[in-house]
């Protein structure tokens, strides 16, 4: 018999994170689950860690799957792949999660009959007490009746609603066309988001106040080595939702959607300010001017956005340059 969820996690040189993840599956109280736990060609000892951790504890939830590393959208397809359960959640190998994670997000999409909850989660520390630097709080739109894409995509658009993939429990036939892409290293996740949402834009989707999920945020963040490029991604990103956006809602949301792409352009703005980068400077410094035109911003954003605005028109690089080496160092 085909278990009812699939939860497909990539592990790739994990094996500081397992322990913990492994006794997270282990403690579960669901039963009718497979964790398709994905070796994107660990170098480490992540592999065998959890062989030895089903064969210990007779796991049979647990379904290894090895391959050649191919990065994490790689591993998530291989997971959508080889899933047969009849609802799909991911997670991470480096985050935790309580023992009613999979059995919360089950019964609410079980209980209202939709394709797709999403659901609020904590951001923790990485020491070994966890403890709580914010959280991701779905509660101010969670409501008990059902949401249209289009509002999701309002939400998300206004900073209201997220593109973490361990936020939302779907159906899997929603995945049959969509795939992340393995070319894309940041926002991918997003991406493949709203590639779901546009090719079922009558899908029923509800959002929950209710947290399960642990996000474990690393010292190590890549936030502050991030290159001109990778920003010049999330514009990639932002561009291809625009156009997936623009083919089947109404105008207004791909002006509200403007506005991510005008936040995307300015961290190139700065990035490149800050590395005397005055090719990419100058490109995505005119970008934004046209991409401030095009948006519609909400109120709280709209006045650092004007402002940023006039920076930019009168060109004032220097002070662009002493105002984010603040933020970055911080």
């Amino acid at each position: 018999m085909n278990p009812v969820v699939s939860v497909i996690v990539p592990v790739y040189n994990s094996e500081k994170f397992l322990p913990h993840l492994l006794n997270d599956i282990h403690e579960q109280l669901f039963d009718s689950v497979e964790f398709l736990l994905i070796d994107d060609g660990s170098v480490d000892n992540s592999a065998m860690i959890i062989e030895q951790f089903v064969s210990d504890f007779s796991e049979k939830r647990i379904k290894l799957i090895k391959q050649k590393n191919g990065g994490v959208s790689r591993a998530r397809n291989t997971g959508l792949d080889s899933a047969k359960g009849q609802y799909v959640i991911f997670a991470d190998s480096d985050d935790r999660f309580g023992p009613d994670f999979v059995s919360g997000y089950v019964i609410k999409i079980q209980d209202h009959q939709s394709d797709m909850e999403f659901f609020s989660a904590l951001k923790v520390d990485d020491s070994e007490t966890h403890d709580v630097v914010g959280k991701i709080d779905y509660s101010p739109i969670a409501s008990n009746s059902p949401v249209s894409v289009a509002k999701m995509i309002s939400n998300f658009a206004n900073l209201e609603a997220w593109g973490y993939p361990f936020g939302y429990i779907s159906r899997k036939e929603l995945w049959t066309n969509v795939r992340f892409n393995p070319n894309i290293k940041y926002q991918e996740d997003v991406l493949a988001l709203f590639q779901v949402w546009t090719s079922f834009p009558e899908m029923k989707i509800f959002v929950n106040k209710e947290l399960y999920y642990f996000y474990v945020q690393h010292a190590n963040s890549a936030l502050h080595s991030m290159s001109v490029a990778d920003y010049w991604q999330f514009v990639l990103v932002d561009d291809q939702i625009l156009q997936m956006v623009e083919e089947r809602f109404l105008p207004q949301l791909v002006q509200q959607l403007e506005a991510l792409k005008a936040s995307s352009l300015m961290s190139v703005v700065a990035t490149s300010a800050l590395l005397n980068d005055h090719k990419n400077y100058d490109k995505a410094r005119k970008e934004f001017l046209k991409s401030y035109h095009r948006a519609s911003f909400s109120r709280k954003v709209l006045l650092r956005r004007t402002v940023q605005f006039v920076i930019l028109k009168i060109n004032l690089r220097p002070l662009v340059k002493v105002v984010y080496k603040k933020l970055y160092a911080e």
